[in-house]
């Protein structure tokens, strides 16, 4: 009777162990796919709207995926969170883009045009810095 209680412990422990394994794999796939889905819509940052806002839209589907399961342990909340980030700083780039070239340097002090441009590519190198950072938390 003991040996079937210990037979029963072990194979509770393996089982849940290999549960874990899955449960972590499961969000390690869905953390690369958002990575590369963000990957491809940094790409096209500066592409037309038609070639850029589905990329962005397979980003937000793939990083809805990955905060809809719990993440494995509280640094891959940050990661996923800082991805998230990414993102926001990508959508504040593409904002600041359009936002210089409605400007009319007839009508708009050539300060306030260098300012918006300066704003535009730190965006930009923030949002690419991103990508960097993101892909070497992907082991969490």
């Amino acid at each position: 009777m003991k040996k079937w209680i210990l037979v029963l412990a072990a194979c509770v422990a393996v089982l849940s162990g290999a549960a874990y394994g899955v449960w972590r794999w499961q969000w390690h796939t869905a953390y690369l796919s958002a990575l590369d889905a963000y990957r491809r819509a940094y790409d096209y940052r500066d592409a037309s709207v038609l070639l850029y806002e589905p990329r962005l839209k397979d980003f937000e589907t793939a990083e809805d995926e990955l905060a809809r399961l719990p993440s494995p342990n509280p640094e891959a909340s940050i990661t996923s969170e800082e991805l998230r980030q990414c993102a926001d700083s990508l959508k504040h780039y593409r904002e600041s883009v359009s936002f210089v070239e409605s400007l009319n340097p007839r009508e708009v002090p050539e300060a306030l045009i260098d300012s918006a441009m300066n704003s535009s590519v730190g965006f930009g190198n923030l949002a690419g810095s991103c990508i960097r950072n993101a892909a070497g938390n992907g082991d969490i």
